[in-house]
Formats: C-alpha cells, structure tokens, sequence
C-alpha cells in the first residue's frame, strides 16, 4: 500500500550500556522528518492537478481521493540479500547435499565438510550456515569467512514510505522529500496512478499487492522509467519488485536472525562498557573493583564503530 524510500538500518548502539531500541530510532527519524517538513511550503495544488489528471486519463474519473505532501507513516524491513541457490531433487549437488546431511546426523562432522563445500561454493546459503556452525565448533576461523556470505543472503534495508494511500479517508500521501529532490512529473505521475490502483483494488496488509492489482499497476504510465529514476536516488529504493517479497516461513527466519544480530551487538556493546569502566556505580559492580572512583564519577558515551570515550558531568 506504499511506495518505499531506502534508509539504511543502522543497528549500532549509542548511549553506553543502555542501547536505544531500534523502534525508536525510527520513529523519532520520521518525526524528525515531519517537523522539517511541515514548515516548509507545498504545492498541494499542484499534486491535486497531477493527480486530476491521471484519474481522467487512465481511470475515467472512477478514483475519489484527495492528495497532499505528507510525510506517510509507518516503517517496513525489505529483504535486498543475494537470494542464492536452491537444491531440489535431480539437481546434481542433490546428493552431495543428502550424504552430508546423512553425516550431520551421525554426528560425523569432519566427513561432512567435502560435500557442504560444494555445495556452498554453487551459492547454497544452508550449506553455507552449516559450514559456519561446523567450523566455530572445531575453532577453525574459516567460520567467519561462510558467516559473512551466509549474511550477505539475509541482507535487510529500512524503508519509510514515498507514498502512501489510507483507505479511511481516501488520502493519498506523497513524501515532500520528493519535491526537494525536484522528481520529474513522470515520477509523481506513476507514484498517484500506483496509489490509486490501492482504492480501485482493496488490498490488505497481508498481500498487499495482488493479482489484480498488479495486472493495474503494471500499466502505469513510464513505469519502468519512473523505478529506474527512484533507484538512483541516493535515499531512494523501488516499490515493489517481487523479490522484496518474503514468504511467512522466510519472514519469521529472518525475524528471529535478525533478532539475535540486535542481540549479540547489545550485549557485546554491553561488555565492553563494563571492562571500560573500571570501578561499581549503581547497578554496574565489579567483584574486581567493588567500590565507586572519583574519576569515574562522568558519562561514558558508546559508538558501535567509534568506541567509548567520557563526558564530563554537567553541574
């Protein structure tokens, strides 16, 4: 039911040991992002003859809907990974794959290797997990090599949406990000035939780009050269494109990989800004240094990519 602008998720913690929830963050970037715009002038008019336009030529004034520069609500997690290989019956690494799946089970790791190599090496993103876990337990660092590509298949972008239709006040929303960037009216143009294919195709929020809706949306005025501009954009993503699309089962996958990602960064953040200071103040003790210093007595900023460093306390 939207239009999607890229954002890059930036799981890096801030703030020493307490971490800002990822949630948040986003939530106060679109804020952000509403309070700089909604002070900035917009050319309402100008979307409304847009959109009158389109409405004419393409749906013989069927679409009852008003339209503005609004920053749309909501976020979304889109999959962008390398999608990698699929191992079916009658594939030739098939068996290559069974035997060591066969050898997994026995227990027999080192006799499994061979084969998951192979397997890995066509792109196979589980062979490539196995490997992983495979060789962490034996301590050997070729581990880290296959859980790089493994995450290269599981790779996510935040989005905000460019534009956004709401059923419940037959609303169309465009980003006013759109009208800094100057977006040719061909842009605009497919951005409200898109939206309008949303009211004359109801669609949930569980598929919300059906069947008959796309057999609207890909009639879209310079459609093609409307997603080929908004990939170029430096913030800008596409809308749709099938491959964005996760499977329930895929879904949940990533979720909960995704989860302990967050996870294993808050508590390796959390770590080191226990090592970092070396005294107990409040709820931070340490049996190797159970009372509080005077020079511990400030603020201990964290980065994940530029570390820890102090502030002095305010008076």
């Amino acid at each position: 039911m939207a239009a999607y602008k890229s954002l890059a998720d930036n799981s890096s913690a801030n703030g020493g040991p307490i971490t800002r929830n990822v949630g948040d963050s986003m939530r106060a970037t679109i804020q952000a992002e509403c309070d700089h715009f909604a002070g900035r002038d917009a050319d309402d008019p100008f979307l409304f003859q847009l959109l009158a336009g389109v409405n004419k030529r393409f749906f013989h004034n069927k679409i009852q809907a008003e339209v503005i520069w609004q920053v749309p609500r909501g976020t979304v997690s889109l999959f962008v990974g390398e999608p990698g290989i699929q191992i079916e019956p009658g594939d030739p690494l098939f068996n290559q794959l069974q035997q060591a799946r066969s050898c997994l089970q026995q227990g027999n790791l080192s006799a499994a290797l061979q084969p998951l190599t192979a397997c890995a090496d066509a792109n196979h993103p589980e062979s490539k997990l196995l490997l992983c876990h495979i060789y962490k337990r034996q301590g050997d660092e070729r581990w880290q090599r296959y859980a790089r590509e493994y995450n290269r298949h599981c790779a996510t972008v935040r989005a905000v949406p460019a534009a956004c239709y709401y059923a419940d006040r037959s609303l169309i929303a465009i980003h006013p990000h759109l009208q800094e960037l100057g977006a040719p009216q061909f842009v605009l143009k497919y951005l409200l035939y898109h939206e309008c294919c949303h009211q004359l195709v109801p669609s949930s929020d569980q598929e919300p780009h059906s069947a008959a809706f796309l057999h609207w949306e890909y009639q879209a005025p310079n459609r093609d050269r409307a997603l080929h501009w908004l990939e170029r954009q430096p913030l800008l993503g596409c809308l749709d494109r099938g491959p964005l699309m996760l499977e329930d089962g895929s879904r949940r996958d990533l979720n909960l990989l995704l989860d302990l990602r967050h996870r294993l960064i808050t508590s390796q953040l959390m770590l080191d800004a226990c090592l970092f200071r070396t005294e107990s103040r409040g709820g931070h003790f340490r049996t190797d240094a159970p009372s509080p210093l005077p020079q511990w007595q400030c603020h201990s900023r964290q980065n994940k990519a530029r570390g820890i460093h102090t502030r002095a306390v305010r008076a």
